[in-house]
């Protein structure tokens, strides 16, 4: 699917005052991570310079990950050491939303992760106790690992993130935990796979999520974009209005449709989107099309003040 498919203007295509009278109703703009300000370590170009004028102009920035492997803190560090200019109190990761969602229910249990490290941390920073964290391959038969396995009557809570340790293991005693009604069951996103490159596909949280929810005969709590949850965080944690606010991403049914499930206006960014949309055959989903899109951020460039306010 091409650009010109997504039935959306191209901003750097409009007028400068059409551009600023856009920008003047804006006051917080949200970012996704990667493939808008950065491409795994390294950022995309022009991006740090056109953040850093919108936060110099007074638009509140914060940037916004599904990505659950990392600390916030781990987040801030990567963005500062590219040149971001950003505090800790305006990163939001998947991870931290899983301890946000527990402490907000005064969540007194332990928790029986299958994820990485950055859920666990968070989970200890909220001072939440955790289990199952790293590799837990048969060390037995599988009868003997029925048969030894006792479940800890204190686990509460079961979350589902990205783990590259996921095995059958993992699979029977996530189901078995949940087999109690009362068991929170929650997850960070639902994206299913990354394509790496042509012949390589990596299977993201959303496969592992799909196999727990089909063996628990329950489904997920998701924190996550472009779920409720993260949207009323958002809302509440930085007091924002939904009519002044955008979100900026590269996908469309998670960035983009977390925007539209919030009313905010969306500006689809192209720099980190061409494997999804290239895959895309059929016209995307009314809810899928963003206001606006632009190649990369620092398009924008041309249409910022040379000096802040």
């Amino acid at each position: 699917m091409s650009k010109s498919n997504l039935l959306s203007p191209d901003i750097s295509k409009l007028s400068v005052d059409q551009v600023t009278k856009l920008l003047a109703d804006i006051d917080t703009i949200i970012f996704d991570c990667d493939g808008v300000l950065w491409i795994e370590n390294k950022p995309i170009p022009g991006s740090v310079e056109a953040f850093n004028k919108l936060q110099s102009i007074g638009k509140r920035v914060v940037l916004l990950t599904n990505n659950s492997v990392k600390l916030r803190q781990e987040f801030l560090e990567k963005a500062k050491k590219m040149g971001y200019d950003i505090g800790m109190r305006d990163i939001i990761s998947s991870a931290y939303l899983v301890a946000l969602y527990l402490k907000n229910r005064n969540f007194d249990k332990k928790a029986y992760v299958i994820g990485s490290k950055g859920i666990i941390n968070e989970l200890e920073l909220a001072g939440i106790r955790c289990l199952g964290y790293g590799p837990d391959p048969l060390q037995h038969s599988l009868t003997q690992t029925i048969e030894h396995f006792v479940p800890d009557p204190r686990v509460g809570a079961v979350i589902v993130g990205f783990d590259e340790h996921f095995c059958y293991t993992k699979l029977l005693k996530a189901a078995s935990y949940l087999n109690n009604p009362s068991c929170i069951f929650l997850s960070t996103n639902t994206d299913e796979s990354f394509k790496i490159h042509q012949s390589l596909i990596m299977p993201g949280t959303g496969s592992i999520l799909r196999a727990v929810e089909a063996v628990a005969n329950r489904e997920a709590v998701i924190v996550g974009k472009p779920y409720s949850f993260l949207g009323e965080a958002l809302k509440k944690q930085f007091n924002i209005d939904p009519n002044r606010t955008m979100l900026v991403g590269d996908r469309c049914n998670t960035d983009v449709q977390l925007g539209k499930n919030c009313r905010f206006q969306t500006l689809l960014v192209m720099s980190g989107a061409p494997n999804y949309l290239s895959e895309k055959t059929q016209p995307l989903d009314p809810t899928d099309i963003p206001n606006y899109s632009i190649e990369q951020l620092g398009n924008l460039l041309p249409f910022l003040p040379s000096t802040s306010k």
